[in-house]
């Protein structure tokens, strides 16, 4: 910071006492000359450390967010949320209608529209019981428990035939079979149907 001699406008260093052109004494310095004080760089340093937390934890929250946080099922909540905000609207838009219809136009309110009957569950559907299991989704050999690998502890599935198929024969409709493999059971796609649990026979 410079000072500024009163009498002949000459640029001194802010410790100087006279001025050196003219060698008048100079006036005390100000506070803005002198540079800020300890308390106000004290206050900065604060300041700027505080923003450097904020800003730590702002990338650390990122961080935590990009690794924990499943977007598809905030997408689909999200999706959700639009939904029930439509309808809860819709319902509401509907009322303030059937309000003004009854207590301020001289119109009669409009009938409701039924609601479309439902459409009944095709007749080709077809649930298939597992039979390595039974049905109970895991095995036993007398000792413990195993879930069972063809079904998946599901114990069963459920297809639609297309028309004109039939339940494969091959895989009973599991789509799968279980073959014995170095001593140990695997799970195999069924190429008979290839993992459908239906064929359509040509003739």
């Amino acid at each position: 910071m410079l000072r500024i001699c009163p009498q002949c406008g000459a640029e001194n260093v802010a410790a100087a006492i006279h001025c050196r052109s003219c060698g008048v004494k100079l006036p005390e310095p100000t506070a803005a000359m002198m540079g800020p004080s300890p308390s106000v760089r004290r206050r900065s340093f604060l300041r700027s450390a505080l923003w450097a937390l904020v800003l730590l934890a702002i990338g650390a929250t990122g961080f935590w967010v990009k690794e924990n946080v499943d977007w598809r099922d905030v997408r689909s909540g999200a999706d959700e949320f639009y939904a029930n905000c439509r309808r809860v609207s819709s319902d509401v838009s509907g009322t303030m209608r059937r309000w003004y219809a009854k207590w301020l136009s001289a119109e009669p309110a409009p009938a409701p529209v039924p609601a479309p009957a439902p459409t009944p569950p095709p007749t080709n559907v077809v649930k298939i019981r597992c039979q390595r299991c039974g049905g109970l989704g895991y095995t036993s050999d007398g000792a413990a428990k195993s879930t069972c690998i063809l079904c998946n502890q599901s114990g069963g599935r459920t297809i639609t035939l297309p028309a004109g198929a039939e339940v494969c024969a091959a895989c009973q409709g599991m789509g799968a079979i279980v073959r014995v493999v170095h001593g140990k059971e695997i799970r195999i796609l069924c190429k008979m149907c290839a993992g459908n649990g239906y064929v359509v026979r040509k003739y």
